[in-house]
């Protein structure tokens, strides 16, 4: 699966639950993003997981998508259910 970062970088909160991000971070494609985000992010990451935390995840990414897709009135795809049927 492809990651969608113009989604992710749109809607972060559909894709990413907020605490896994630093505040003020602009999550974009890694090519884009500062060095000073990039550390902020591994900082974070680091902090959490010698917490015991789980670091970093994703939120199910086709739900997520879907929900983006639908919020942009965009519904080239069939809707599926958790099952992945039509």
């Amino acid at each position: 699966m492809r990651v969608p970062w113009g989604k992710i970088e749109s809607s972060p909160t559909d894709f990413i639950d907020p605490k896994y991000l630093p505040e003020g971070i602009r999550i974009t494609q890694s090519y884009h993003m500062r060095l000073d985000d990039v550390n902020d992010l591994l900082e974070h990451w680091t902090k959490r997981q010698a917490a015991g935390k789980k670091p970093f995840r994703f939120k199910s990414m086709k739900r997520a998508a879907r929900r983006s897709k639908e919020a942009s009135g965009n519904r080239d795809e069939p809707q599926r259910d958790k099952n992945g049927v039509s």
